[in-house]
């Protein structure tokens, strides 16, 4: 195109007729189509990577094109101008911490390499109060995202022990829950209330499992991390599943959550100095028997008989009271 430009300009300053085909209209017509031709060969593979997720061909010369180097997440995550970038963490793929150094020697290197190939390219999962309201709502998250699973594992009490759990067209049967179930397992999500997890989750962290806990045993606990991914993701850049070394990580309550995704990038911008709190909880943050609860207790004071108070010590049906009665 520039040499066509060239070409037309030198001959109007001549005052010569520019030929209807001039050698450089030519070659710049082919050229430009070779540059669109071959941008939009590499646009379709580029698209093809991504979707496949598989490396892009390489051509000669270069290097192969790697699928995950395109990719990038459709919103950046939360974090201060002061952090560094946090990364948008998931329980797909936790970040890899880094390789042995030289100083490890070549044993730590091979055993680190054997822990790798025992945990497999999808991690195991179990869920640790599956038969409850959020171990239901686990199994429609994970099956929803389509989480690669290598295996899963239903965990509940010696009650739910042999009950059956539809996920995915298969069935899966129930476990009880012991200290040891989880030396097959890379990753747990427990949910089963404060106490289990104070039981069982450093005994799961021991046997090498990352525990993500649903509950408040940790969230105060000093050394454990207490994460909300979008805010303080990069809390887990060094949480690996598959180097077997175990961890916990904590989340916090369902309202704070909801609250900091908001005031957190306002606090960023503006600090905030004070912040007044009220939260109206449903009988649902109790778990599955509260809910089963709430409905007798409906149905027991619309029937003008006397309430059954298993859960809590108050009537909660038709009823408000503080949370710490």
């Amino acid at each position: 195109l520039v040499c066509h430009c060239h070409y037309t300009a030198h001959c109007h300053q001549r005052g010569a007729a520019q030929p209807a085909r001039s050698p450089s209209f030519v070659l710049s017509s082919f050229l430009l189509l070779f540059v669109i031709a071959h941008s939009l060969e590499m646009v379709r593979a580029a698209r093809a990577c991504l979707v496949e997720g598989k490396a892009a061909p390489a051509t000669a010369g270069r290097r192969p094109l790697r699928a995950h180097a395109l990719s990038r997440p459709a919103s950046r995550p939360l974090r201060h101008a002061s952090s560094p970038a946090a990364p948008s963490p998931s329980l797909v793929s936790l970040p890899r911490s880094l390789g042995p150094t030289r100083r490890t020697g070549a044993r730590s290197q091979r055993a680190r390499v054997a822990a790798r190939a025992a945990a497999g390219d999808k991690p195991r999962v179990a869920i640790v109060g599956a038969t409850g309201a959020v171990g239901q709502e686990f199994l429609d998250l994970l099956d929803q995202r389509e989480f690669p699973l290598g295996s899963l594992k239903l965990l509940a009490s010696a009650r739910s022990a042999g009950k059956e759990m539809a996920f995915k067209g298969q069935n899966y049967v129930v476990e009880e829950l012991t200290e040891d179930s989880f030396s097959d397992v890379d990753i747990a999500l427990f949910s089963a209330g404060g106490g289990i997890s104070k039981t069982f989750g450093p005994v799961a962290a021991a046997a090498g499992c990352i525990v993500v806990d649903n509950s408040s045993a940790f969230r105060m606990t000093e050394g454990i991390p207490l994460v909300i991914p979008e805010i303080n993701g990069e809390e887990l850049r060094s949480v690996d599943w598959k180097a077997r070394k175990g961890a916990i990580i904590a989340n916090p309550n369902c309202s704070t959550i909801i609250a900091l995704m908001a005031v957190t990038p306002l606090h960023r911008e503006a600090p905030v100095k004070r912040m007044v709190v009220s939260t109206y909880q449903a009988a649902s943050g109790a778990g599955q028997a509260a809910m089963d609860e709430l409905v007798l207790q409906t149905r027991e004071a619309l029937e003008g008989k006397e309430v059954t108070k298993d859960i809590f010590p108050i009537q909660y049906a038709f009823n408000l009271f503080s949370h710490n009665s």
